[in-house]
């Protein structure tokens, strides 16, 4: 009887499991590169961050969240209140009980929201693309000068992009699986009767439950 078959099939099965454990090392090494970016990203948003001072449009959140912190309500020296984006100066507020009154803990609440807007905006590409699609969309968004912008103030707009992106996503998935379990305010019913497009749901609710 020939030994042939019983070698052809060995071999074969040597193959496999080269290319298994190839697979798996290049899948490794890929996730270190993505904790790499992510790491450049973190340092990028927090380096000397406190040694910026404050600029014009940064004050009304910090003086507002200063108040509330020390007094428990918010006042201005003049009298009034600044009531625009009210949930992230509560924000600010809570990092200054925590950390102390300073320009790194009035950022920290827009660091905080950037960095989970590239955590999960990267995971939802990288499984809807995967991984190499997902390391590039990573390191753009990662030095984006933008994003930079945003991480690096004292400003809603890093909160804002986040809970964008993430009533886009319920309401995408809610209409790709022909239900909008994953949004709110609207039901079927009302998408199929009145017609109106995703993009106008996706403006409308993020705008208007955040600001």
């Amino acid at each position: 009887m020939s030994n042939v078959p019983s070698d052809s099939a060995g071999t074969s099965g040597q193959s496999a499991r080269s290319v298994q454990t190839g697979g798996s090392a290049s899948t490794k090494w890929l996730r270190a590169l993505a904790l790499i970016i992510l790491a450049y990203g973190v340092l990028l948003r927090t380096w000397q961050i406190s040694d910026m001072g404050y600029f014009t449009d940064e004050f009304f959140h910090a003086i507002s969240a200063e108040h509330i912190a020390t007094v428990g309500q918010q006042a201005w020296p003049t009298g009034g209140e600044y009531k625009r984006a009210l949930p992230y100066t509560q924000t600010v507020a809570i990092s200054f009980k925590w950390f102390g009154v300073d320009e790194a803990t009035a950022r920290l609440p827009s660091i905080v929201a950037n960095l989970l807007l590239v955590l999960l905006s990267f995971l939802y590409v990288r499984n809807r693309f995967g991984m190499p699609s997902g390391l590039i969309y990573l390191l753009l968004i990662c030095c984006a000068p933008i994003e930079l912008v945003y991480a690096r103030q004292c400003r809603m707009y890093a909160p804002f992009q986040l809970f964008y992106f993430l009533a886009s996503i319920a309401f995408w998935h809610g209409f790709e699986a022909q239900s909008l379990r994953g949004v709110v305010l609207f039901n079927r019913k009302q998408l199929v009767r009145r017609q109106y497009s995703s993009s106008r749901y996706c403006c409308c609710w993020p705008a208007c439950s955040w600001r």
